[in-house]
């Protein structure tokens, strides 16, 4: 594989990303259950966790194996 082949997917890959990012952007809102935990202070909810706050950051982190691993939403 040359650096020329190298440099076309990675303009490949960029519109792909700026496409997906664009339809992500279009989607409306979801509400989300009320979801029930098991916390080691006994069962809270979703809704008692974050109360009065209307949007939520979720980080889902499997380790340090990969950069992609992490994920903020």
């Amino acid at each position: 594989m040359s650096t020329d082949d190298i440099r076309q997917l990675e303009k490949k890959i960029y519109a792909l990303s700026a496409e997906l990012q664009q339809l992500q952007k279009s989607q409306a809102g979801m509400e989300v259950p009320n979801y029930e935990f098991d916390t080691t202070d006994g069962k809270v909810t979703l809704l008692q966790l974050f109360g009065k706050h209307d949007k939520l950051l979720a980080i889902h982190n499997m380790g340090q194996g990969c950069r992609y691993c992490t994920v903020w939403e």
